[in-house]
């Protein structure tokens, strides 16, 4: 279906005026384009050439298809976009940074990481675990291990998960208290990547772990989730 779809859907955009039926039109090929595909460069240019003239909600759904479809050339628009106080568009622009993954919107996503508003600081986690060099890599950990905000802290444990770059510092990966909620989470994520990196046993990755982390047991962990340990 996806080759047919990425045949209609430039014509369709470029050619549609009423408004309404341009932004279900760019929701519907938003949904049409499944996450990590093939970059579409018909989609983006239909869209790029209609952009400057959008509203603010066609222009949000503009982005987010813009993002899905690995458009390089968006990153400057994208990159102001996540700057400005216009929620929307914001957020819209650093999911959109995510899913393209370039280096160039490194800057704007460490940039938000520190915003006040903790949904944004959210979404730039996705971003940065998009990117997912080993700068970005740092700064999750860093957000995992220091931001007051449990969402953004599983926000950015979640992009280490799945994240390409190996935690050059594995170490650094530790729960904020003996009773913090992703205690569990962080262990498995910092037990893979130390085993990643070094190669250690099981045993010393226990040792590693309880020199770093007051109060961790192994067996106390066992009888919360055996299958972590």
């Amino acid at each position: 279906e996806l080759p047919r779809l990425a045949d209609a859907y430039p014509s369709l955009i470029r050619k549609e005026d009423n408004e309404e039926v341009l932004f279900q039109l760019m929701r519907a090929a938003l949904k049409a384009l499944p996450q990590g595909c093939e970059p579409q460069p018909e989609i983006a240019s239909a869209i790029h050439a209609r952009i400057d003239t959008m509203s603010p909600r066609l222009e949000a759904v503009a982005l987010a298809v813009l993002g899905r479809s690995k458009d390089k050339t968006a990153l400057d628009r994208l990159n102001k976009r996540a700057k400005e106080d216009r929620y929307v568009l914001s957020v819209v622009a650093l999911s959109a940074i995510g899913e393209i993954g370039s280096h160039r919107g490194l800057e704007t996503a460490l940039q938000i990481s520190n915003h006040s508003d903790p949904e944004r600081r959210l979404r730039a986690a996705g971003a940065l675990g998009g990117i997912g060099n080993a700068v970005a890599t740092d700064r999750l950990v860093a957000l995992v291990t220091t931001d007051e905000d449990l969402d953004v802290r599983r926000a950015a444990l979640r992009a280490l998960k799945h994240g390409t770059a190996g935690i050059e510092n594995p170490a650094d990966l530790s729960p904020k208290s003996s009773d913090d909620p992703l205690a569990l989470e962080i262990v498995q994520v910092r037990l893979a990547a130390v085993q990643k990196r070094a190669g250690l046993s099981l045993d010393e990755v226990d040792e590693s772990l309880r020199n770093a982390i007051p109060g961790f047991s192994p067996k106390a962990v066992s009888r919360v989730s055996p299958d972590a340990v």
